[in-house]
């Protein structure tokens, strides 16, 4: 249902980035990645002062085995937003990734 909503909201605001993170976590969540990091690139350049956004691109990137990216996606996100409630998530995919 998450899926079905999202999709119609961009359909009806193609151009809004928030709507383009929400549908790309969507999408992230239901493991379709290639997808999910493309759209989730694209809020992340429209919202580029959005940590959670930011961390969300860095989550895709990691399952795309795009390293860098992901460890650059997520130090990012965790500037932005360092007390933020998945800071602690995304401290433990840094790990994971080697900083």
């Amino acid at each position: 249902r998450a899926f079905l909503l999202a999709q119609a909201a961009r359909d009806a605001a193609p151009e809004d980035a928030q709507i383009a993170d929400t549908l790309g976590w969507v999408l992230y969540k239901q493991g379709a990645y290639p997808r999910a990091e493309a759209l989730l690139m694209e809020a992340a350049e429209k919202l580029p002062d959005n940590g959670e956004v930011a961390y969300h691109l860095g989550l895709a990137q990691g399952e795309m085995m795009k390293a860098d990216a992901a460890r650059a996606s997520l130090t990012r996100a965790l500037k932005l937003a360092p007390d933020a409630p998945w800071a602690d998530a995304a401290r433990t995919a840094l790990d994971a990734l080697g900083q």
